[in-house]
């Protein structure tokens, strides 16, 4: 399987060499193979865990066989404590999947790679099938993401994994048949395999085929990467079919969106600045054109000492913080200062929400909807749902590169100050 694997990899180019890499490792035996896949192929790599606090303790043990597998490797490693109240009465297996993959884009890695193989492609477009959205199953590469794997199955894995003396850990919640997914594989697809020959290869060729038709629908729409890296669709053509819905859904279900959002797109094709958000990516409605972006690889919210901290990478975003007791660079905008008298230790990176307001400074101690505030200095829908804003306790004392709190305004008697100097990596 290894020659196989190493084959694969360099004849697509899967893992360029010089690019930073990510394993995503639940520590169970698909993951745990491409580990030593990885490390025998001299890849170099990180790996990242998420722990769900779940199933009564166990996914923290799981997070504690995957540090000791990295340590023993010294493999870097990076964990995320989810806490399952967070989802707030949503679906938590879908919630869960969209913050995995936030945490993952957070950490600013070129790859991210995951351990999904043939089975998972199968159950895919099955799942795909019964709740009618598609006959797509899994695409071995989506933006950044990387499943190096696909081309084997469960078995192939298994058998590495027992000749190799692989350790790695079983999730007893994967036998839970109230999950769609685990009732497809444990229960239905073992029936279907046993009745039917090469069921998952005529399937799965079956799902290529529509894939090839996807492809040449986006190349009729001219959906193609723009030197400045967004996809754009053009309203007219849209506008000129009679199942514009379907047409668009054939364009963009690739990039994580739904039928219905297709739906709701060509509902709001008047509409210019909604948004439509899948897990990987933005539509915006612009004038002429539909405006496809990749969610960039920003954090929800980092909290950290900044008395600790000489640095903190945010997205595509790098903080540094010094106390210093006197103040220049008052005129350049990536530098931003503040009394230290009127600070918390922990401060807090995060992103705009809605509803978030602020007193800018020079507007005499008025408040002022952020909102409205993006509008007045025109700042465009994608930059306003990136742009880092930095917190003290419930004050937003800086829009980076913009404006600083009112409150916050520094005198020569203030000090010291924390200055704060913000750059925009490319």
């Amino acid at each position: 399987m290894f020659n196989r694997f190493l084959s694969h990899i360099e004849s697509k180019n899967l893992i360029p060499g010089g690019t930073k890499v990510l394993l995503a490792c639940s520590g169970g035996m698909d993951s745990s193979v491409l580990f030593h896949l990885l490390l025998k192929a001299g890849v170099p790599f990180s790996v990242a865990h998420v722990d769900h606090l779940t199933r009564e303790g166990d996914s923290t043990a799981d997070a504690a066989f995957v540090e000791k597998l990295c340590r023993e490797y010294n493999v870097p490693f990076h964990l995320y404590h989810l806490e399952s109240g967070e989802a707030h009465g949503v679906n938590f297996q879908a919630f869960a999947h969209d913050q995995r993959y936030r945490f993952f884009q957070s950490l600013s890695y070129d790859l991210i790679l995951t351990a999904h193989h043939q089975d998972d492609i199968l159950e895919s477009i099955f799942l795909n099938f019964i709740q009618g959205r598609s006959l797509g199953g899994i695409y071995e590469q989506l933006g950044n993401v990387v499943r190096p794997l696909l081309p084997f199955s469960r078995d192939e894995i298994s058998e590495y994994a027992f000749e190799n003396d692989i350790p790695y850990i079983e999730d007893y919640s994967n036998m839970d048949t109230r999950y769609d997914r685990n009732y497809l594989r444990n229960e239905i697809l073992p029936l279907l395999k046993s009745r039917f020959d090469n069921i998952s290869k005529r399937v799965i060729g079956l799902s290529d085929t529509y894939a090839t038709h996807q492809k040449l629908i986006k190349e009729l729409l001219q959906v193609s990467k723009n030197a400045d890296g967004r996809y754009r669709i053009a309203k007219s053509i849209l506008n000129q079919s009679e199942v514009p819905s379907t047409l668009l859904y054939s364009s963009i279900q690739g990039f994580g969106f739904t039928r219905g959002q297709s739906d709701e797109v060509i509902k709001s094709l008047n509409s210019v600045g909604t948004q439509f958000h899948s897990s990987t990516h933005i539509l915006t409605i612009d004038r002429e054109e539909l405006i496809l972006d990749e969610k960039q690889r920003t954090p929800a919210i980092i909290a950290f000492d900044y008395q600790d901290q000489n640095h903190i990478e945010f997205g595509t975003y790098r903080f540094s913080f010094q106390i210093v007791d006197q103040v220049k660079h008052l005129k350049e905008k990536q530098f931003a200062y503040f009394p230290i008298s009127k600070l918390n230790s922990t401060l807090i990176l995060r992103t705009w929400q809605a509803g978030d307001s602020f007193k800018p400074y020079g507007m005499d101690g008025h408040t002022q909807s952020l909102k409205k505030f993006f509008t007045d200095q025109k700042i465009d829908t994608q930059l306003k749902q990136e742009l880092p804003l930095l917190i003290n306790r419930n004050d937003i004392i800086w829009i980076t590169f913009h404006r600083t709190h009112d409150d916050y305004a520094i005198s020569e008697t203030d000090g010291p100050f924390l200055k704060v100097f913000c750059e925009q990596r490319n």
